[in-house]
């Protein structure tokens, strides 16, 4: 299943990996298993959760896209359910957001607190526009990834180049 937000979010990662093998994998099923999840990449929690959880051995594939690209796919996603801004005030939105809140917009970042987002205006805001720019900063997050899982264990694969020649990064 695709974006489990299982090792993001905290209210799934606190029902434990059995929960996890349960509800999305029948692993004695598979050889090899895994799951697609933009989110582990902008939550502060989730390479250390997947560590913890899955050990050390664990093989990450890292797919990325051009951060400009990224942010309009996210943009246009959003239009389907409620974003009525134009990608250039949701942008602005998100800069201006920033800037004002920072303290506010540093906690959305997290992810991990999309499930109980206070109702006021600024924590929304906050947390709607944080998705359209901070995704798109990978360097953290690849930190955190290799750092904890080493080198050998991260493949990173650029989209485009995916796209492009599929077999060649299919065999890597």
């Amino acid at each position: 299943e695709k974006e489990t937000h299982f090792f993001s979010r905290r209210e799934l990662y606190q029902k434990g990996i059995k929960y996890y093998e349960n509800k999305y994998f029948s692993v004695d099923d598979y050889a090899i298993c895994g799951e697609i999840c933009p989110q582990y990449m902008s939550s502060s929690h989730a390479a250390k959760r997947i560590f913890e959880t899955l050990g050390p051995d664990t093989r990450i594939i890292i797919m990325l896209r051009n951060p400009i690209e990224r942010s309009i796919s996210h943009y246009l996603m959003k239009t389907r359910t409620f974003e009525n801004l134009s990608y250039d005030d949701a942008i602005i939105g998100a800069l201006s957001s920033m800037q004002q809140n920072a303290s506010t917009y540093k906690k959305h970042l997290e992810f991990d607190c999309s499930d109980d987002i206070d109702k006021n205006e600024i924590e929304k805001n906050a947390y709607r526009f944080s998705r359209y720019v901070f995704p798109g900063f990978y360097g953290t997050a690849l930190s955190d990834y290799l750092n904890l899982f080493g080198k050998e264990n991260v493949h990173v694969i650029i989209f485009d180049q995916f796209v492009k020649d599929i077999e060649c990064e299919i065999d890597k």
